[in-house]
């Protein structure tokens, strides 16, 4: 908790002082949330149609803005941090600590997740919604969003994570997480919503754990009937349980396996 409470402190002290890039988010993040608003107004009215592939104008709106909004809860750089250690070499005095690599981590995850959603996440839901209303939006919906979230964070840092531990091998994964961003784009909604792409495509990513993180929330968010009721609720939390759990398991297997091999600079 003492570790907890100091990343805390230091994340809130880093936001602080980078408040410039901060205001910038707040001001462009609106900008897209308009052009978007104009964009998707222009296509609806030019399609003469409420829906597109069951989406109202508001909720698609919203889609997007969404992607934006989890982003802000789940973010974390666990892959490149462990891979820059490892190639400084500072990773042999995290090792040292009393606290072991995934615990510290990961409360360096939540800790900075914490602050952005109390300087990011809420301020923004806010300022969206004054410029466009989400009357689809119900306090059930988003409490289950905020829940399917939160476990969204878990899984995104385990990802993070087995990325991270790649570079005990391999060093710079500069590559693996570019790749990680390209599959997330395409198979977890976070570029457009799944519904636009072939069957193929999301055959492939119905077999992946990125869907979890971006198109299933977004879904309980925007309140669609495909996921009304607790039985499909309760499917989505379940799978992100499977996949947490599964990748858990395979996190703690790698490390062993890692740590045995591992050589700091010196011996």
């Amino acid at each position: 908790m003492r570790v907890f409470m100091a990343l805390l402190k230091l994340n809130i002290k880093t936001l602080i002082q980078y408040k410039a890039s901060f205001l910038i988010s707040m001001i462009g993040d609106p900008v897209i949330l308009l052009i978007n608003i104009a964009n998707f107004t222009a296509i609806y009215a030019y399609n003469k149609s409420a829906y597109i592939l069951g989406y109202n104008l508001s909720q698609m709106i919203w889609y997007f803005a969404g992607i934006t909004l989890i982003w802000y809860l789940i973010w974390n750089s666990t892959d490149n941090n462990i891979s820059t250690k490892i190639i400084s070499g500072d990773l042999s005095v995290t090792l040292l600590k009393p606290v072991s690599l995934f615990l510290f981590e990961f409360a360096n995850a939540l800790s900075l997740r914490l602050v952005a959603l109390f300087l990011e996440f809420l301020p923004s839901i806010i300022l969206y919604s004054i410029f466009f209303f989400p009357e689809f939006l119900t306090l059930n919906s988003l409490l289950k969003f905020l829940l399917t979230a939160v476990l969204s964070f878990i899984l995104y840092f385990l990802i993070n994570y087995l990325i991270g531990l790649s570079a005990f091998n391999i060093k710079s994964n500069y590559s693996l997480q570019s790749i990680k961003i390209v599959l997330i784009s395409l198979t977890a909604g976070a570029f457009i919503p799944l519904d636009f792409f072939p069957l193929w495509v999301r055959t492939i990513a119905g077999l992946l754990p990125f869907q979890y993180l971006f198109y299933w929330p977004l879904q309980i968010f925007l309140n669609k009937d495909i996921v009304k009721g607790i039985l499909p609720f309760l499917k989505i939390i379940g799978f992100q349980l499977f996949w947490i759990i599964s990748l858990f398991i395979l996190c703690r297997l790698l490390w062993k396996l890692v740590l045995k091999r591992y050589c700091a600079a010196g011996g």
